[in-house]
């Protein structure tokens, strides 16, 4: 009887270092799948959509393909490449329409951002919807000229202050593996093993 005990808690050892050897492994693989993962970030800038990438790492993605589909016609309305700063502009597109930004830098090093047209045909459209009314106290008058120059300005320096906010939103929706996803991992083989 005690040989039988001995020779079941060496099947049971082995089985054990088996399950810590397939989920060291599986953690090594998962760890190489975020590594293709290529970030995009697209934002409006008056009748421009400027985009961002970077790799996990935070490095730039230069060089590399992106391509603008229309979600509700899968058309393609823009392709291009990054420049040495990670960044690609495009001109909004005319019809509006939620936009599916795909960008792709080979050996499966990709990445996509879905841009819904609530932003950007706000963003472009803005100066020109606004009706305001006039000041009871009398106010130097501008003429329509100065008052497009001065909101294109304006604008300008809001989206210069709002970009980086912008930025950090999307890096913070971005979710990363953590331990909490490893161990519980290990925990769940460790169940399917028992």
């Amino acid at each position: 009887m005690g040989l039988c005990l001995l020779t079941d808690f060496n099947v049971l050892g082995r089985r054990v270092a088996g399950a810590l050897t397939v989920v060291i492994l599986i953690s090594f693989c998962t760890s190489a799948a975020y590594a293709h993962k290529v970030h995009i970030f697209a934002y409006a800038d008056g009748d421009e959509v400027k985009t961002e990438s970077r790799f996990n790492g935070g490095r730039s993605a230069r060089n590399c393909t992106v391509n603008v589909h229309d979600v509700s016609g899968g058309d393609v309305v823009a392709t291009g490449k990054t420049d040495d700063q990670g960044h690609y502009n495009f001109s909004q597109p005319a019809r509006g329409g939620d936009l599916d930004i795909i960008i792709s830098c080979g050996d499966g090093h990709r990445g996509s951002w879905r841009f819904e047209a609530e932003e950007y045909v706000a963003a472009g459209g803005e100066a020109d919807s606004h009706v305001h009314p006039q000041p009871e106290h009398a106010a130097p008058q501008v003429d329509d000229s100065h008052e497009a120059v001065l909101r294109k300005i304006i604008a300008e320096e809001v989206e210069n202050k709002v970009a980086p906010l912008r930025r950090e939103l999307a890096r913070l929706a971005e979710r990363e593996t953590g331990l909490q996803d490893i161990l519980g991992g290990i925990g769940y083989l460790f169940g399917l093993a028992g």
